[in-house]
């Protein structure tokens, strides 16, 4: 081999070992300069949304805040999404460098003013839900006065109360710095009740008594508009001549008309009191019609009740026994269908209707002896069971014996001359228990005193 083949040689050989010790280098090869992007929108509960722009055609879209990593260097510009009811950031760009973070920050500016929301009646404490923008809601029960709320159309739609008439619901604008009032008027459902009278020329009392403690008392023929649904209670009065419906009870429905209708008849009179038995019947009938102007013609002019030994101190400017005046100051009181106040001024619930469970003679009539409190008159004892109704209170009842006195004089009746009998007293036995609606004879006539 000559010289002048083996130089090319080695100078290849020298290349080939350069190219080998420069690939065994430990040296990196350089990365492209990146940096770092942070997207802060405030408040964050908003989760507002924001497009970025950047070199090479960069776009990115998303909510709420981020940290966009390994961006090209270069000018990078947000646009800030609109929230309703917040005023909008202002775009923005900034120069990234490498190796750097640059960050955008987008504080939104709440548009706010204030809701109020008035329930009425405020007892019923009535439910309600609120939306608004941004699919706020929000629940909640009677009044509330609502601050710093982003302006916006909101409504709210009230709940369901028991025995409550809904409002319907409402929306509303509240604009910036006012103030936007939600009315949420709650009504019983009503009815109409009428009262019809027959016949109309006696303009006959009535009272009429209802819901929430509902009492009203008038004569002859009334509508009633707008009166609150629920159960009624009607009792007609005494009229002198007539004889009253019975008292009487019924459910008003919402939107409907409930009619009491009290048919008056003529009262043909009770029967003449031709013996003693016939007296019993006619006081009978007179307590439970409640008809004083017969209860007058009953009672003798010398007529007393004898008081039980416990209730005298009932009746303390009496004495011991009632005389006629008295009886029928109480009869009056008692028969006449309407509250009443004693001597103290206490109110007395009226009486509605009287009724006798028990009426039973036991034993004969017979002739008192001289000795007897009422000497020289017919007498018998009765076992008893009267009941006092009263509306809105508990019933009376009266239980045990009475002793009833007649006397008779002679009368020309029907073409002869007969003997007509009329109660001259009565003697109080009854028995007073325990139960608050049981009470002696006496007791009960004191209310009425």
């Amino acid at each position: 081999m000559t010289m002048r083949t083996i130089q090319p040689v080695i100078i290849l050989s020298a290349l080939i070992l350069l190219l080998l010790i420069g690939c065994d280098s430990d040296d990196p090869v350089s990365p492209d300069p990146v940096g770092s992007c942070v997207i802060n929108p405030s408040p964050d509960a908003l989760d507002a949304g924001w497009t970025l722009a950047g070199p090479e055609s960069y776009s990115n879209s998303a909510l709420g805040d981020q940290t966009l990593d390994d961006l090209t260097p270069g000018d990078y510009t947000i646009t800030w999404s609109d929230v309703d009811g917040w005023v909008t950031p202002a775009g923005e760009t900034q120069t990234l460098i490498a190796d750097a973070t640059v960050t955008f920050t987008g504080a939104y500016a709440g548009q706010i003013g204030i809701i109020v929301i008035d329930s009425s009646p405020d007892s019923i404490d009535a439910p309600w839900t609120l939306t608004g923008p941004n699919a706020v809601m929000g629940t909640g029960n009677g009044d509330v006065t609502m601050n710093n709320m982003a302006v916006g159309e909101y409504t709210l739609t009230w709940g369901d109360v028991a025995d409550w008439v809904t409002p319907v619901s409402e929306t509303v604008i509240l604009a910036e710095g006012a103030m936007a009032t939600f009315s949420g008027q709650y009504v019983e459902p009503t009815g109409t009740l009428v009262l019809d009278i027959t016949p109309d020329s006696i303009s006959a009392p009535w009272m009429l008594l209802g819901p929430n403690s509902y009492h009203a008392t008038g004569n002859g023929d009334v509508v009633l508009p707008d009166m609150t649904v629920g159960e009624y209670y009607v009792s007609f009065g005494p009229v002198a001549g007539w004889i009253p419906p019975p008292s009487t009870d019924a459910s008003l429905l919402v939107d409907a008309t409930l009619t009491f209708e009290g048919v008056y008849l003529e009262d043909p009179g009770l029967p003449f009191t031709g013996s003693e038995d016939q007296l019993m019947q006619n006081f009978r009938t007179t307590y439970e019609d409640m008809n004083f102007d017969t209860m007058a013609e009953l009672l003798h002019s010398d007529f007393i009740t004898i008081l039980q030994s416990s209730t005298i101190q009932e009746f303390p400017d009496v004495g011991t026994t009632l005389d006629l005046a008295e009886e029928l100051r109480i009869a009056e009181r008692m028969f006449s269908g309407q509250p009443v106040t004693d001597p103290d001024g206490a109110l007395v619930q009226a009486i509605s209707q009287i009724g006798f469970l028990i009426f039973e003679q036991q034993g004969t009539w017979a002739t008192t002896p001289p000795t007897d409190v009422i000497p020289d008159a017919r007498s018998a004892l009765f076992d008893v069971i009267i009941l006092f109704e009263r509306p809105g209170a508990s019933t009376l009842k009266v239980e045990g014996a009475i002793k009833f006195y007649a006397v008779g004089r002679d009368s020309f009746h029907d073409g002869s001359m007969q003997t007509y009998w009329q109660m001259v007293g009565q003697q109080d036995l009854t028995n007073g228990g325990k139960a608050v609606e049981t009470s002696v004879w006496g007791t009960v006539k004191a209310l009425f005193r």
